[in-house]
């Protein structure tokens, strides 16, 4: 098992001490470098990082603590402990699967007082959203009872965070968006957005975009009545057209109309706009007596009309 430190930010200071015990214990660990060589405890920093081999041997790394002037000035003398198997004092943090990482069934995630890596045997502990996923896995950071912050992702669903406010209390899981779960079914809770950022679908009615802000955009198309227009007052196609909307609203939507393809049966005779009569209704499903207006009375064939709904979904 190669451990290292990596890059650190900011780089470890090179003379900065490290000590490799075994375990839960005070014995030191034997150590090897990459070659194989023996590692003679306590060695230091080199190059603003550390590396040894532990082999098999679950080990705790101290790094610093003798108060001599390289710890100064990284950490003012006082050790720092990098335990890789759980507990130490709540600035410790605990990797592996010690007791202290897991999260038996019935325990809360809010019980974890230290920094640690953490697994859930319980497919749904405590203070966890489920519909993130099951048996969440994560870290917990613990800087105080005030100063937490806890980023988990569930088996089959999201990664997640929360974080503390001052006065130590948890917010709400909130999910981490990707390229993979930006689009998908949006959804709501009591006005809070709870599944993806855009939601696209269609059927024989038109297309929908809905948003997580509760936007929904509709829109379709239809085709004019074709026949003898003889109406000299109104100059409009002969009966008007219902658009039934691809999704429903919450409430009336706006509408906007426009002619999309344009043919007519009689030279001179063409379309100039399309509208909605006086007594038609506008409901949050349809929209009804939508009609072509033309230039003058004649014999007018099917026309194609675009429509745009704009309203809400929740």
């Amino acid at each position: 098992m190669l451990l290292q430190s990596g890059i650190n930010i900011p780089p470890l200071p090179d003379g900065l001490t490290v000590q490799v015990f075994l375990a839960g214990t005070s014995t030191l660990a034997s150590v090897t470098d990459k070659t194989g060589a023996a590692i003679t405890q306590p060695f230091a920093v080199s190059g603003g990082r550390y590396e040894f081999d532990s082999g098999a041997q679950p080990v705790d790394i101290k790094l610093g603590g003798e108060e001599v002037s390289p710890d100064d000035v990284w950490n003012g003398g006082d050790p720092l402990w990098i335990y890789s198997t759980g507990g130490g004092s709540p600035y410790d943090f605990a990797l592996g699967s010690a007791s202290g990482a897991v999260v038996g069934a019935g325990e809360s995630l809010d019980s974890k007082d230290f920094c640690s890596l953490f697994q859930a045997n319980d497919a749904g502990p405590t203070d966890w959203n489920t519909s993130f996923g099951t048996y969440p896995m994560g870290v917990n950071f613990f800087r105080s009872s005030s100063v937490r912050a806890q980023l988990a992702m569930g088996y089959g669903g999201h990664l997640a965070y929360r974080v503390t406010s001052g006065a130590g209390v948890f917010s709400g899981w909130r999910r981490v968006y990707d390229r993979e779960n930006i689009l998908g079914i949006v959804a709501q809770s009591s006005g809070v957005p709870s599944g993806a950022i855009i939601e696209r679908g269609s059927n024989s009615n038109g297309e929908y975009v809905k948003f997580a802000d509760g936007t929904l955009i509709c829109t379709g198309s239809v085709i004019s009545v074709a026949g003898a227009n003889t109406d000299n007052s109104l100059a409009k196609s002969p009966s008007g057209v219902t658009w039934t909307f691809p999704i429903s609203f919450i409430d009336l939507p706006t509408l906007s109309f426009f002619i999309d393809k344009i043919s007519t049966a009689e030279t001179g005779v063409f379309p100039i706009g399309v509208a909605r009569l006086t007594g038609g209704t506008v409901s949050v499903s349809s929209a009804t007596t939508i009609y072509v207006w033309y230039n003058k009375p004649g014999s007018v064939v099917q026309s194609q009309i675009a429509l745009t709904a704009i309203g809400r979904w929740f």
